[in-house]
């Protein structure tokens, strides 16, 4: 008798529970990674699948019924072309945009923040983020690197006199660009809300919906690039740990706001940097794990899973 899609949900949910809780499962977890794939499943394009949700999530649909996982991968790894291109999108290149059509999207890495640039994050990230940051990665926003510090608006009623500035050239046409992205991005979520709960109503579990990075990691993948990051290690030590500590409310945050607000416990952390490629042992035990194992041990304490991609050769660090 064929099991209704209540007891399979049930039955893969209990067996990858089982996994995480070190207990012995009715059989191994089938738990494939699989981001990109389903498009090259169904026989489309990467361009359209990055560019129509409905061809993109009926791909995942198909390939997750034909393979029949215990847990499923999230579908939405990226946001579509549209969401991109309506912010004029500058870290990415993405399938029709950059690159041909049928190629997974490629990261162009840079230093997003400069070196001598610390200083400023540490005083207000926010202010950072906004005047300096976005106009760097969204070619859309350059106009946001005329507004003066943010911390101008907290008079209140006499901050009106510097409202001209957003009668600048450039502003209207970068509020409009977020207005449309917002639109694009919304259809994408929309799309993958029903997808992953029709994928549960067919007994398929979502393996994650939050994620967020080890805080090394988001200096070191969307700031100061690789190079940056790692000759910091050298030349600014003091700056760089003094960056990750500041940093690490946010990411962990991310991690428990998205995980409860969506209702799925995992919390998925892909790991860059810290592979033993990357940085010496000692490296490692300075900048890279004391954040990382915080952020794994506050994760469970705040009752989620963490479920850390350890992506590359990590053995000079198993112990």
């Amino acid at each position: 008798m064929d099991k209704t899609p209540d007891v399979l949900y049930s039955e893969r949910e209990k067996r990858i529970n089982d996994a995480i809780q070190l207990k012995v499962p009715d059989r191994v977890p089938f738990f494939p990674l699989t981001p990109v794939i389903a498009a090259k499943y169904a026989g489309i394009s990467m361009k359209e699948a990055f560019y129509d949700p409905a061809i993109w999530y009926n791909a995942n649909k198909q390939m997750n019924i034909e393979l029949q996982p215990d847990i499923i991968f999230p579908a939405q790894s990226f946001f579509s072309g549209q969401v991109y291109d309506a912010v004029d999108c500058k870290q990415l290149m993405w399938p029709g945009h950059g690159i041909p059509d049928d190629t997974h999207h490629q990261y162009v890495e840079q230093e997003y923040m400069k070196q001598d640039e610390y200083a400023t994050l540490l005083e207000d990230p926010s202010d950072f983020t906004l005047r300096t940051y976005l106009p760097r990665v969204f070619g859309t926003l350059t106009a946001f690197n005329m507004l003066p510090p943010l911390q101008l608006f907290l008079f209140g009623y006499v901050s009106v006199s510097l409202m001209p500035l957003f009668n600048l050239p450039g502003f209207a046409s970068a509020i409009e660009s977020l207005r449309k992205a917002s639109v694009e991005a919304a259809k994408w979520a929309n799309a993958n809300t029903s997808y992953l709960e029709e994928m549960k109503n067919l007994g398929f579990p979502c393996s994650h919906i939050a994620q967020t990075l080890a805080p090394f990691d988001l200096i070191s993948d969307v700031l100061r690039g690789m190079r940056g990051s790692l000759t910091d290690m050298f030349r600014q030590p003091d700056k760089l740990l003094a960056a990750v500590e500041k940093l690490y409310p946010t990411v962990l945050w991310l991690a428990l706001f998205v995980a409860k607000m969506r209702g799925n416990p995992r919390v998925y952390i892909p790991l860059h940097r810290g592979a033993d490629g990357f940085m010496s042992e000692e490296q490692f035990e300075t900048f890279y794990w004391p954040t990382l194992k915080r952020l794994i041990l506050d994760i469970i304490k705040d009752g989620l899973t963490p479920v850390v991609f350890w992506e590359g050769t990590y053995d000079s660090r198993l112990k």
